[in-house]
């Protein structure tokens, strides 16, 4: 085997070398126009901040007009007779620690018959439930009072799913939360849930019933977490859950044909000490507490 010249090796190794020595003066050039183009690209950078600021003063500007413009505009009346008032009821007093979704209690069913005797007067054109059982039979009963179906709506249920075994709140003993609800610091009492998507739950069937029935009566039939929620919106609490509604009791808010939502009365339970009929009218928004 002929063995191989050291010129013969040193020739390529030599090629590969000047390549490299070429690669490396370019890519100092490149490096070199970078670093002069920097400043500029510095001074570009700083202009486009600049101009993003500019922009959101306008912007901030252009709100503040808009909204001085809006305040200047006339108001425009409502056409109040169109004004759908919704009567909020939360259920009867249900059974305890028997089941994730309990029926009511005796006591609880003569809760929703009063109820029922009270609201027929009302008028009301629909009664519409949360599908919880409690809710429910609550509902059958003020709809038979009235002469109604009832219709579900599965926005109307409480602010969690059912849990193992339903207890009532008043029986939740010397826990934490028991002690929380019991001394009225509500802050501690309620569970964890999606908050805003009870929100939305809620304000959306509010105004559905508005825009299918202006200028009449609705019974809601629902849970004391969702009521609060929805009311505590509607006023505009930080807090969720700020009173603590009985069983049965009626809540009312008006809906504007705008949609604006109006309350005017809270935890009224008139019907559950009182009797009524057509010498004894009442006046909506003066409820009893």
């Amino acid at each position: 085997m002929t063995q191989a010249q050291p010129h013969e090796i040193l020739s390529p190794g030599q090629g590969v070398l000047q390549q490299g020595e070429e690669a490396l003066q370019q890519g100092e050039e490149v490096l070199q126009q970078g670093q002069e183009a920097l400043p500029q690209g510095r001074e570009v950078l700083q202009q486009g901040e600049e101009v993003l600021q500019q922009g959101e003063e306008a912007l901030q500007q252009g709100e503040e007009v808009l909204q001085q413009g809006e305040e200047a505009l006339p108001s425009i009346p409502e056409d109040l007779s169109r004004t759908t008032h919704i009567v909020l009821v939360r259920h009867g007093l249900p059974m305890t620690g028997v089941a994730a979704d309990p029926p009511l209690s005796p006591l609880g069913q003569q809760q929703a018959c009063q109820a029922g005797d009270w609201l027929r007067w009302e008028s009301p054109v629909a009664v519409i439930s949360s599908p919880y059982l409690r809710a429910l039979e609550t509902a059958q009963a003020i709809g038979l009072a009235a002469g109604l179906p009832v219709e579900i709506d599965e926005d109307l249920r409480e602010w969690g799913e059912p849990v193992t075994s339903y207890i009532t709140p008043e029986l939740l003993g010397d826990s934490p939360r028991g002690r929380a609800f019991a001394e009225g610091r509500f802050a501690e009492f309620i569970p964890e849930h999606d908050r805003e998507g009870l929100t939305r739950r809620m304000t959306a069937v509010v105004a559905k019933a508005g825009e299918r029935w202006p200028g009449r009566t609705v019974v809601l039939v629902s849970h004391g977490g969702a009521i609060n929620n929805l009311l505590a919106h509607v006023i505009g609490l930080a807090q969720p859950f700020f009173f603590n509604p009985g069983y049965t009791s009626l809540c009312r808010l008006q809906v504007l044909p705008s949609g604006r939502m109006v309350p005017t009365s809270i935890n009224e339970t008139s019907h559950l000490v009182a009797a009524r009929n057509t010498a004894t009218p009442i006046l909506l928004g003066q409820g009893a507490a």
